[in-house]
Formats: C-alpha cells, structure tokens, sequence
C-alpha cells in the first residue's frame, strides 16, 4: 500500500480535528494550506449537521404546540334534543337520558348514565381528527371512537372536543336547556 503523502496524509486527521479530536502536525498543516482548511470547514458543516438532535416531543408538548399554532374558532354546541324534553327533568336524577348537540353540519348523541360513582358520559367521536378533553385531560378514544369518561355531579360533565380548525364546548346539561327544548 503506496504511503500518502502531502494533504492527502491530513484527510483523516481532518474529518479527527472537525469532530473535536487534537491532532497537531495536521493543525500546523492547516495554517499553511488553504485547500485542506476549507475541507476541514465543510467537515465541521457536516458534523454540526450531524450533530442536529432530533426527537419526538411528549405528546403534551406536541399539544399544547397545536393550540398555540392552531387558529380555532370556538363554539357551544346547542342542544338539538332530549329525552329529558319528553321524560321530563326528574329522569335525570333517576338514571339515564340522551341529549343530542349539534354545531356547523355535525351531530352528537351523548348518553348520561347514573352509577354509583356519579354519572358516567359516553359518546362517539365524529371521526379520528377529533378529541376529546374534559377539564384540560384529554380523553383517549377506543378503536370505535367512543370516549367515555365519569363526572361526580351532572354539572360537571361539560366536555371540549377539538377538531379540524374548531373547538367545541358540550354543555353540562341543565334544568333550563332541557325545559327550553321541552317547550320548543
């Protein structure tokens, strides 16, 4: 194997000095030769590319990143129906009822069931760029979209779902919405 002679003997010392390593005859080297000094600033590009750390975020972050980044309009979903409005107010406070929201050309059946535990919201996502978040947790979905998630007191079963450009607030259900389906 021939033995390298002139600059291209420093080529590995080279690639050694970008990446931080000392190598002092190739250092004397570079003071003399302007061909091997703008090979050693084009090793340093590539290394400081390389060096470039990449990483997925916590999923949070990545959230919290799309709400800042993410022009949202916001709305309240209005109640569309109830079976309260045929059942009258005290089916609420015995077991379960059904309230449909709707907002922009999306509709939504929630159910509210009575447990032991408080009441138990269950519903379905309209598709998978949706989710849903109930007092700022977000709610994972299972493989059919449905969400379902407990609140100790029917007042506290307002929920958010954020889709694609909207934020949509889902109404605790109270005594007056329901009388004012009722009536309507």
């Amino acid at each position: 194997m021939a033995e390298k002679t002139g600059c291209s003997r420093f080529s590995e010392e080279l690639v050694g000095i970008a990446i931080g390593e000392e190598h002092p005859e190739a250092l004397e080297h570079l003071k003399k030769c302007p061909n091997c000094s703008e090979k050693l600033e084009q090793f340093k590009r590539i290394v400081g590319t390389a060096k470039i750390s990449r990483f997925d975020a916590p999923e949070d972050v990545i959230e919290k990143a799309k709400d800042i980044f993410q022009q949202r309009t916001a709305q309240r979903a209005q109640l569309v129906s109830s079976t309260l409005a045929m059942e009258g107010i005290r089916a609420a406070h015995q077991g379960s009822f059904q309230n449909i929201y709707s907002w922009d050309d999306h509709r939504m059946r929630v159910m509210y069931v009575k447990t032991e535990k408080g009441w138990e919201v269950i519903s379905s996502l309209p598709s998978k760029e949706w989710q849903v978040k109930v007092r700022g947790k977000r709610i994972e979905p299972d493989e059919a979209l449905r969400i379902s998630f407990l609140a100790k007191e029917l007042k506290q079963t307002t929920f958010t779902l954020e889709g694609p450009g909207i934020t949509v607030e889902i109404p605790a259900p109270s005594v007056e919405n329901n009388e004012r389906q009722r009536s309507g």
